[in-house]
Order: C-alpha cells, then sequence, then structure tokens
C-alpha cells in the first residue's frame, strides 16, 4: 500500500537512473489523485506513455530496479493490457497511449495534464481531475465510484471538459462508451453529486442506443 506521494516520487527518481531517452510519464488513477490530494493511499499505479519506444525504456528502467513484470508480448500488449510490474509494496500498471481498450491518452489530457517533476531524463505528468474522473467513469469497480465523489467534493469539476473529451473518447473508440459513462455519472446524482451535464450525457446515450437499434434491424430484416 502507497501512503505518501513521496514514495511515488522516489520510484521515479530511481528509473530516471536508468532511461538515457526523454519520456514522459502521465499518472491517472490512484497515483494522480494522491497527487491532487483527492486520496490518501492507492495501492497500484496506473502509468500512461504514449509510444512504444517510451513503453520499453520505462518497462526496462522498472526491471532493472528489480521489479517482476508479466507483460504481454507485442504491440497488442502494448495498446491495452497492462503491463503489471511489482516490487515490495508497489505495483504498476503500464500501458502505452490506451488503458485496458476503453480509454485513450489523447491529445486534450496531454495539454491539461500538470508536470510534477522532472528527474533527468523523465518528465513526470498527472492528468487533471476532469480526465481522472472520467477514466474512474468508464469502470464497473465500487472503488472507482467512490474515488470520483472524492474528486467532486474536493475539487471544482470543469463539465465542460468532462462531456467534450467524454465525445471524443466516444467518437475515437467505441460509441458505446458513452452509455458507460452516463450510467456512472447517474450513479453520481444518486450519491448526491450535483452533474450539470447529465441531459447532454443522457442524449448523446439514447442517441447511440437508437443507432445501435436500426443497426440490429438492417442486419436483421424481418425479424423485428
Amino acid at each position: 500500500m502507497i501512503t505518501e506521494f513521496e514514495q511515488i516520487r522516489s520510484m521515479f527518481i530511481d528509473i530516471s537512473k536508468s532511461i538515457k531517452e526523454d519520456v514522459n510519464v502521465y499518472l491517472i488513477g490512484g497515483g494522480a489523485l494522491m497527487y491532487h490530494k483527492s486520496k490518501d493511499l492507492t495501492k497500484d499505479i496506473d502509468i500512461v506513455v504514449r509510444t512504444d519506444k517510451e513503453y520499453d525504456a520505462v518497462r526496462n528502467a522498472f526491471a532493472n530496479l528489480g521489479f517482476a513484470s508479466d507483460i504481454p508480448e507485442g504491440a497488442y500488449g502494448r495498446l491495452s493490457i497492462p503491463g503489471i510490474l511489482t516490487h515490495g509494496d508497489f505495483r504498476v500498471d503500464l500501458f502505452c497511449r490506451e488503458v485496458c481498450g476503453k480509454f485513450s491518452l489523447s491529445e486534450g489530457m496531454v495539454k491539461r495534464a500538470r508536470t510534477i517533476e522532472r528527474f533527468g531524463t523523465v518528465a513526470l505528468h498527472a492528468c487533471s481531475v476532469e480526465d481522472i474522473l472520467l477514466f474512474k467513469c468508464m469502470t464497473e469497480r465500487q472503488g472507482d465510484l467512490n474515488d470520483c465523489v472524492r474528486i467532486n467534493l474536493g475539487h471544482v469539476i470543469d463539465w465542460d471538459i468532462v462531456l467534450n473529451e467524454a465525445q471524443e473518447q466516444s467518437r475515437t473508440g467505441q460509441d458505446v462508451w458513452i452509455t458507460w459513462i452516463t450510467v456512472r455519472l447517474e450513479d453520481l446524482e444518486d450519491a448526491g453529486i450535483r452533474v450539470p451535464i447529465m441531459k447532454d450525457m443522457r442524449d448523446l446515450s439514447d442517441r447511440y442506443i437508437e443507432k445501435w437499434e436500426r443497426s440490429l434491424i438492417s442486419r436483421n430484416p424481418g425479424k423485428f
């Protein structure tokens, strides 16, 4: 269990010692929430890089520190399945560009991210609270819903960012994601959080469902 952000900082100081080329690492998830002071501890650290070269450099640096790894080979592993790295109290989930096939590190996210510190060749960034909120809206875990509540209680959320990024993620990934995000935002409302974009999200979700129904009918003529 990681209980202080300084533990994360120290880890990146250590891995930077064996990375020769410049890399940008983006925290998203519990580690980023610790930086934003929205969480006191986390079981693992989710990090995303943007290129295969950065992925390999970071993976090798963790291996040099004695981290045990379970990382799929080839591009498929880089794109969607996390490279799981463990050592003592640390578990790091390493992704390249896309998190679990659901959430891409978009240009907007990169621009909104806050640079925490540079350690030699390694620049460590924390994604914005809006982007972390959206990321956690794409899961079904109760712990992630609790984190969404914490984010809203501790920060002023720019809901226009959330709406625009949700549309972008749905447009460039799978448009079904808009329905998942909408359901999670409804859960937030049930928890007492005001979500001012709720009507827009429901409209987007309804349009997706209508499109899906039309597609289903066209593929199965005479059955409906």
